[in-house]
């Protein structure tokens, strides 16, 4: 479960949930600037492959798993 505190949430409320696939993925510039995705492994994590040289995009890639481990 990608938010177990909002899923408590909605079942304390009372609310109907369903599951579903949480993906999500950037295209800046046309593709030009940034492409990334969380959906289908290595080959959406390095849609573009000058990626896998650049530092900032690890740099990203910390921030990202960092903010998820402090969300949950």
């Amino acid at each position: 479960v990608t938010y177990p505190n909002m899923m408590e949430l909605f079942e304390n409320l009372g609310v109907n949930v369903q599951r579903s696939d949480m993906s999500f993925s950037v295209s800046l510039d046309e593709g030009r600037t940034c492409e990334w995705g969380s959906r289908n492994g290595l080959s959406s994590l390095f849609a573009q492959k000058k990626n896998a040289f650049r530092p900032s995009f690890y740099r990203m890639l910390r921030e990202i798993i960092k903010f998820k481990r402090d969300v949950l």
